[in-house]
């Protein structure tokens, strides 16, 4: 555990928290200035940080900033990858992490954990291994209904339903 706190408190060291921004304390570089924000956006939507010749997701180092911690998976509550105020993130597993996760862009039935079936619709839903049947609808709405009471069930507050 040692170790970090050391990273913590190299972090605090290092930035400045601006309301879900770092600033850099000092300037890190010829080319940065002490005050500046620090990183850019990555091609995942992420801010990454080139930090100690290594390159670091922003969300990752403003929860060890404030917990004294670094999860294996920070999770943005609203889902929002830009969005990284403290307040949005919280300490995950993958699986949590996966079940916050928005509705994929080649889902045909326009709702998450529903697919088409022959002529109805089915809803399967996955947690911790196992796989979950809730069952099969005739009716589109009632599908995604019973898909959405079923992801708050069993994912509780990492459920997302769009």
């Amino acid at each position: 555990m040692i170790g970090q706190n050391v990273f913590c408190d190299a972090i605090r060291a290092t930035f400045e928290y601006d309301n879900g921004v770092l600033r850099w304390r000092v300037s890190p570089s010829r080319n940065v200035r002490g005050g500046s924000v620090a990183g850019a956006a990555n091609g995942r939507g992420y801010i990454q940080v080139q930090w100690r010749g290594r390159l670091f997701v922003l969300h990752k180092l403003i929860y060890a900033y404030h917990y004294g911690w670094a999860p294996e998976v920070v999770d943005h509550i609203d889902g929002d990858t830009q969005n990284n105020r403290v307040e949005n993130l919280r300490a995950a597993t993958k699986a949590e992490n996966q079940h916050n996760a928005k509705r994929r862009s080649d889902n045909g039935s326009g709702h998450k954990n529903v697919r088409k079936h022959g002529d109805k619709w089915q809803v399967v839903i996955h947690r911790a291994g196992q796989r979950y049947h809730i069952g099969t609808f005739a009716d589109l709405n009632a599908a995604a209904d019973a898909a959405a009471q079923a992801r708050q069930n069993l994912h509780g507050e990492f459920a997302r339903h769009a």
